[in-house]
């Protein structure tokens, strides 16, 4: 009589042959990857197929398995390849990389104090870049996002020409280039 081990997972108990039969696992696999030390757990989890047939994956950074929906597609390999962060994931690293960026160029073009030009306002939330010219325009046709714009500030020369002003200052310089208020405005 032969001895067969069993394996319980889930609150299922079954030896390597009917694991193999449930989960559509090559039987010979499962003994391998349990002979070679891997838990019941991973040797039934592990699959060898893409993610794009599974319809799940892993992601990298919450370690959270999602639907393969939730991840961007490569577009190498016909689409069959996907991201390793979820979409979720990605935005965020996306948005905290920008804000680095943004609060290096507040930074760099406040001379270290991360205040306004004018009212010493020192939110970093309501810093902007202002154009002392009213030239803005020109920059944002040359860059497509502020991202861009800001990548560009950080890598070359400080200008002369750009300083930082809070929203509300910026927009009241804004209004006095344009003469806002004067007769030829209306």
């Amino acid at each position: 009589m032969k001895n067969y081990t069993t394996y319980s997972y889930n609150g299922i108990e079954d030896n390597v042959s009917g694991w193999s039969k449930r989960l559509g696992i090559n039987k010979e696999t499962l003994r391998r990857r349990l002979k070679s030390g891997w838990s019941i757990e991973k040797a039934l989890k592990y699959s060898t197929k893409p993610a794009y047939i599974r319809g799940f994956k892993t992601c990298s950074k919450c370690k959270i398995e999602k639907s393969i929906n939730d991840f961007h597609k490569l577009s190498r390999r016909n689409g069959t390849e996907f991201t390793s962060q979820c979409k979720e994931c990605d935005r965020k690293t996306c948005r905290s990389a920008r804000q680095s960026v943004r609060i290096e160029v507040i930074k760099k073009y406040s001379n270290n104090t991360n205040k306004c030009a004018i009212c010493q306002e020192s939110r970093i939330e309501v810093l902007d870049i202002d154009h002392i010219n009213g030239d803005g325009k020109i920059d944002r046709n040359k860059y497509a996002t502020n991202d861009l714009f800001y990548r560009y500030l950080l890598k070359n020369k400080k200008r002369k020409n750009l300083r930082v002003l809070c929203r509300n200052c910026n927009w009241i310089e804004h209004l006095k280039y344009r003469k806002w208020g004067t007769e030829g405005d209306q």
